[in-house]
């Protein structure tokens, strides 16, 4: 990626939907330059999609928590990624390294559907060891940034 292809992901990461003519006046080319750049970006697999960023409060979940899992003995991280995929509520999984295997990001209606997502984990998808967290704020800085 050269210094131009950094500048049209910034433009993106502030608004995703950017047009190739208004990403084109801000880094200096023209539309079809932007066209051909950011297809080659998907392709290569630097960006990796475009997407919508729905509030959960909107959707009727109210509460955001984060829980670190230890897996059960036998259970490989991609089965239980697997596992959880359909999960309602499920908002992310990131594979860590530490005290836990993974962290969840899910988003529940109340602490009652709380308690039982982290009761499913338990008995139906292998978690040996759960650590929840609920999720008090949350801000976005859209984009990866460059140090100078």
């Amino acid at each position: 990626m050269d210094e131009i292809d950094h500048k049209i992901i910034e433009v993106l990461s502030k608004d995703a939907r950017a047009s190739f003519r208004a990403i084109g006046a801000e880094v200096g080319l023209s539309p079809n330059s932007v066209a051909d750049r950011m297809r080659r970006m998907r392709n290569e697999g630097t960006i990796r999609g475009f997407g919508i960023d729905v509030s959960p409060e909107a959707l009727g979940h109210g509460l955001l928590a984060l829980i670190d899992v230890r897996f059960g003995g036998g259970i490989r991280a991609d089965e239980f990624e697997r596992r959880i995929a359909g999960l309602p509520g499920m908002l992310g999984y990131t594979l860590t390294t530490g005290r836990s295997d993974c962290t969840l990001r899910i988003a529940v209606q109340d602490q009652n559907e709380l308690v039982e997502t982290v009761e499913v984990l338990r008995a139906k998808f292998g978690a040996l060891e759960t650590y929840t967290r609920v999720i008090l704020r949350e801000r976005s800085f859209p984009g990866v940034r460059r140090l100078p």
